[in-house]
């Protein structure tokens, strides 16, 4: 790891519920938090989003090819075997001596780290498990550099605008894809991507699929996958009612609608 940022604290009762392994947990440990499970889901997706962030971010400008290759690569069993063993979270972990081995595997490994940056992410937000992050995968960078975004996040609470914005809807709207994911995180949702190209090499038209807990809210074609996926976020983001205040609370929560 390029840098060693000391581990974010957590309050106790997040501590018990992501260090209590499930075999001992009951399915849910505390009012606040639930148990791991809980945590895990929220920090696996808090992670893939901050990541993802940060590698947008990064100069020279990396291709569509490259940000999904080096998503994968900081993503890795590897770098969560790294991050976990690195900061000792498994010899914290409270299980049944014969379980002991268990915590090593690759699911094992990536769900505790998961649940420490839920954890993270619900009582320091965005920026802290940012702030915590950025150095472990980008062997450049700078507290210091405003071009980090830090500074705006940690004023504001939000990630930086992009430099250069999608055009706006029709009806004046300008939610995009960074929109989209930072209010599906929020709203807990699970989401998946389909791209198809098609079209010669030279000359490639991608489809984007947007498919929110199973079910296809919105479609986007374009010259790149990245055009293309800022066009289905859009449908979906109004798609799902995000965009109409009380009624999206409404909408969400219904599980044959979303």
């Amino acid at each position: 790891m390029p840098l060693t940022p000391p581990l974010p604290t957590v309050q106790s009762e997040a501590t018990l519920a992501i260090f209590v392994h499930s075999s001992l947990q009951s399915p849910v440990s505390n009012a606040r938090f639930g148990n791991s499970e809980r945590l895990a889901f929220i920090g696996n997706r808090a992670l893939n989003m901050v990541i993802a962030d940060i590698l947008f971010e990064k100069r020279p400008m990396l291709s569509e090819v490259e940000l999904d290759s080096e998503l994968d690569d900081a993503l890795s069993d590897e770098a969560y075997n790294q991050w976990v063993t690195h900061y000792g979270l498994r010899d914290r972990v409270i299980c049944n001596p014969d379980q002991r081995d268990e915590l090593k595997s690759s699911n094992e490994t990536r769900h505790l780290f998961d649940a420490y940056v839920g954890a993270v992410y619900i009582e320091k937000g965005y920026p802290g498990i940012k702030a915590w992050i950025h150095p472990l995968i980008d062997p450049d960078y700078d507290p210091n550099s405003t071009s980090s975004g830090l500074s705006t996040e940690a004023h504001t609470g939000n990630p930086p605008p992009p430099a250069n914005p999608p055009p706006p809807l029709p009806d004046g709207n300008s939610f995009g894809l960074a929109t989209f994911n930072e209010k599906a995180m929020h709203r807990g949702v699970k989401v998946e991507w389909g791209a198809t190209p098609s079209g010669p090499p030279h000359a490639l038209t991608w489809s984007v699929e947007c498919i929110v807990n199973g079910i296809s809210k919105g479609t986007g074609t374009g010259k790149n996958k990245q055009q293309a996926k800022e066009m289905a976020a859009r449908q979906a983001y109004q798609a799902m009612g995000w965009a109409g205040g009380l009624d999206s609370y409404r909408c969400t929560f219904s599980p044959q609608l979303r």
